[in-house]
C-alpha cells in the first residue's frame, strides 16, 4: 500500500510538471488524505468512483443552466424525444410532437431545440436550410457519421474488413477518390456521398459549419478538403516578417490549427489568380492574393500558431485578418475560454509581446503612430458583435 501511495505521489508530481499552465482549468481531487490532479480509480477494486462521483455532481450543481427554469411542457417534449427509435427526427416531426404539450408556435420550438441543443440533449443547428430541416436525438449518430470521414486511418478502416472495404470500393469506382482522401485529405462529392448516403447535405452543411472541412476550390471537380487527415510534412524555405498567436495562458486546443486552414483557405479561393495552398496537418502555406503568400505552423509543445508573412507591406493587414478568423472560431465553435496573446516580431527577429511592440511603435505593425487605429488589442475589427455571422458574409468583410 505504501509502494502505491508513493506511484500516486509520483504520477501527480508528474501531472504538476506538465499542468502548471492550467491549473486553473483543472478541478482537484480534495478527498480527504488524498489531494491530487487526477482521480485513481481501481478497476479491480472499484475504489475512487465515489470519490469521482462526489466531485463531479458537486461542479455539475455550480453550473449556471442547471437553475435555469424552462416550462414544464418543455421537459415533457423532451421526455417523449429521448424515446424515440429513430436517431434524428425532422423539424416537422419535432414541431408535431411539441403540439402534444400545447407547444403550437414554430418559434417556441425552435427556441426550445436551441435550449437543448446548448445543454448537449439534442444537436440542432440552424446555420443552413439542410441544417434546420434535422434535429439529432441521439448524438452518438452524429458521431458515427463523421467517423465515417475522420478517422485515423492507419488504424481503422472503412469496412471491418480491408478486404472487402477495397471490394466495395472497388465495385463502386470509388478507388481513385479512396487514395486521395487517404494521402491528401482531399474528399470527392462521390465519397463523401458514399459515406453519408441520403444524409449527404445535412453532413456537408455541418463539417462546413463547424470547419472541419472545406470547399476545395483547386482542382477540376467538386471536392472538400478535410484538415485533420492532411500528412505530417512541413513547409520548408519560408520568408517573411513573423508573428505568433501564443496560447500558454490557457492551451491550444486539438482542432483549432486545422480550422484555421478552412477559413484561410476559404479566403485564399475567393482572391484572383491564387496557387494552390500547399497544406500539411501542422503547417501551410496559403495564397492571400495581392496580399501575398502567408505560412502558417502550429506548435502544440509551445501552444503557438506562428505566422509568417512572406510581404512587409501587408504584414499589419494579413495579422489582423488570421485574427479576426481565430475570433469567428471563437464565436461560433470554440466559446470564449479560447484565449491568445499576440506576439510580434522587432528588428533583430525576436518575437516580443504586443504591449512592447505598442510602447516603441514598432514597425511594421504601428504604423500611424496609433495603436488604437492600426491594431486593436482584441483584433475583432470583422467580428466585433457579429456572433454567427454566416460564413461567406465573414469571408466578403475580410476582402
Amino acid at each position: 500500500e505504501d509502494l502505491t501511495k508513493k506511484q500516486l505521489k509520483k504520477i501527480n508530481k508528474r501531472l504538476e510538471s506538465v499542468a502548471r499552465s492550467h491549473l486553473k482549468r483543472i478541478i482537484p481531487n480534495n478527498t480527504v488524505g488524498r489531494e491530487f490532479l487526477f482521480f485513481p480509480i481501481s478497476n479491480k477494486l472499484g475504489t475512487g468512483v465515489d470519490d469521482l462521483r462526489y466531485h463531479l455532481e458537486r461542479v455539475i450543481r455550480m453550473q449556471p443552466y442547471l437553475n435555469r427554469q424552462v416550462p414544464i411542457k418543455w421537459m415533457k417534449f423532451l421526455d417523449l424525444a429521448v424515446k424515440e427509435k429513430h436517431k434524428y427526427i425532422t423539424f416537422e416531426r419535432a414541431r408535431s410532437m411539441a403540439s402534444k404539450f400545447d407547444i403550437s408556435s414554430k418559434s417556441e420550438v425552435s427556441e426550445m431545440l436551441k435550449l437543448f441543443h446548448e445543454l448537449g440533449v439534442v444537436v440542432y443547428l440552424t446555420a443552413t436550410s439542410a441544417l434546420s430541416r434535422i434535429v439529432v436525438i441521439k448524438p452518438g449518430w452524429l458521431i458515427e457519421k463523421i467517423s465515417l470521414v475522420i478517422r485515423d486511418k492507419s488504424l481503422h478502416h472503412y469496412v471491418k474488413d480491408e478486404k472487402k472495404e477495397m471490394e466495395d470500393f472497388e465495385r463502386a469506382g470509388l478507388m481513385e477518390d479512396l487514395n486521395m482522401i487517404r494521402s491528401k485529405g482531399i474528399a470527392s462529392v462521390d465519397i463523401l456521398a458514399y459515406f453519408w448516403k441520403e444524409h449527404y447535405q445535412f453532413m456537408v452543411d455541418l463539417m462546413s459549419r463547424t470547419l472541419l472541412m472545406n470547399k476545395w476550390d483547386y482542382g477540376d471537380e467538386e471536392a472538400y478538403v478535410v484538415p485533420s487527415l492532411l500528412d505530417n510534412d512541413t513547409i520548408k524555405d519560408t520568408q517573411g516578417v513573423k508573428a505568433a498567436l501564443d496560447f500558454s495562458e490557457r492551451f491550444l486546443p486539438n482542432g483549432l490549427f486545422q480550422r484555421l486552414l478552412c477559413l484561410a483557405v476559404s479566403h485564399s479561393s475567393r482572391q484572383e489568380s491564387t496557387k494552390s495552398p500547399e497544406l500539411h496537418v501542422s503547417s501551410a502555406m496559403v495564397d492571400f492574393g495581392s496580399k501575398g503568400i502567408v505560412y502558417l505552423t502550429c506548435d502544440l509543445d509551445k501552444e503557438r500558431i506562428s505566422i509568417q508573412i512572406a510581404e512587409p507591406e501587408h504584414a499589419l493587414k494579413v495579422y489582423k485578418m488570421i485574427s479576426a478568423m481565430m475570433d469567428k472560431i471563437r464565436q461560433d465553435v470554440m466559446g470564449a475560454s479560447l484565449v491568445w496573446k499576440p506576439l510580434l516580431q522587432n528588428k533583430s527577429g525576436k518575437l516580443v509581446s504586443f504591449e512592447v511592440a505598442k510602447s516603441s511603435k514598432l514597425k511594421p505593425w504601428f504604423q500611424n503612430q496609433s495603436a488604437s487605429t492600426d491594431m486593436q488589442l482584441e483584433n475583432n475589427y470583422v467580428t466585433d458583435g457579429a456572433a454567427g455571422i454566416g460564413l461567406d458574409s465573414f469571408l466578403m468583410m475580410l476582402d
